[in-house]
């Protein structure tokens, strides 16, 4: 038997849906639940696979602060709670040209209180020399970044969120949600059925499908297509473990 009423409902399995489901349980709730259109563990989401990438160094002073709360409480709470480490720490690089978005990541961490350090590209060469920096101005040395288990970190939280006894609902694809009532209509579809789930909260993660569920979104919402490659490395692959090789950000050239 399907429960139908949630007090909060997760629209979204990614990682930011089941961050906020972790979270909604962290923070008292217990009939929660969590809708994901594809299969519990597809790979059409921003964080699947094996890992990415964490740092402060960002385009402006709001993520940076925001990333403070992440390194400082959110990220050990998280390690602490799966018993498991979830990043591997290494130095970020992040670099470009004049007139580029690296001049805005140099202007939001100069000041902020992280580890983080504005170089030049004489510097930059000493301190990071597996690269070249051929058009860049300078590079900023991030020293809070690291390498995080993407897989580990989506299994973790979905063993968490489960123990507490969060509902999951895969392979439902959500139809339409009703704001206007209370609580919040949610007509999903699943195995050719439509049923209605109901929630005194929802919490909308489904990243380029929002707008379709939220239509003031609209207007607002444009879906960019990322291109992810992978490498082979020359040489000893020791070389190129976390602790050893930077993350790091080649931010590009001048906009315009």
């Amino acid at each position: 038997m399907i429960r139908t009423h949630f007090d909060a409902l997760v629209i979204g399995g990614g990682i930011m849906g089941r961050c906020a489901l972790y979270h909604l349980q962290r923070l008292g709730l217990s009939n929660v639940g969590i809708v994901e259109r594809f299969s519990w563990n597809h790979n059409r989401g921003s964080s699947h696979s094996h890992s990415r990438v964490t740092r402060s160094a960002y385009v402006n002073a709001d993520y940076v602060r925001l990333m403070q709360v992440a390194h400082g409480q959110e990220w050990p709470r998280l390690e602490a709670d799966a018993g498991e480490q979830l990043i591997h720490p290494t130095d970020g690089c992040f670099f470009g040209p004049e007139g580029g978005k690296f001049e805005d990541y140099a202007q939001a961490v100069t000041g902020a209180e992280i580890d983080c350090e504005v170089v030049d590209v004489a510097e930059a060469r000493r301190r990071f020399p597996m690269f070249r920096f051929p058009t860049a101005v300078g590079a900023v040395h991030d020293r809070t970044a690291g390498v995080i288990a993407a897989a580990q970190t989506m299994q973790a939280l979905a063993r968490l969120t489960q123990a507490g006894g969060a509902t999951v609902m895969a392979e439902t694809k959500v139809l339409a949600a009703d704001t206007t009532t209370s609580p919040v209509q949610v007509t999903v579809q699943r195995e050719g059925e439509q049923f209605c789930l109901q929630a005194d909260r929802v919490i909308v993660c489904s990243g380029p499908w929002s707008a379709e569920l939220l239509p003031l979104l609209r207007p607002r919402l444009q879906v960019a297509r990322q291109t992810v490659g992978y490498f082979v490395l020359a040489g000893d692959s020791a070389k190129y473990e976390p602790g050893k090789w930077p993350v790091w950000g080649n931010l590009g050239a001048p906009e315009g």
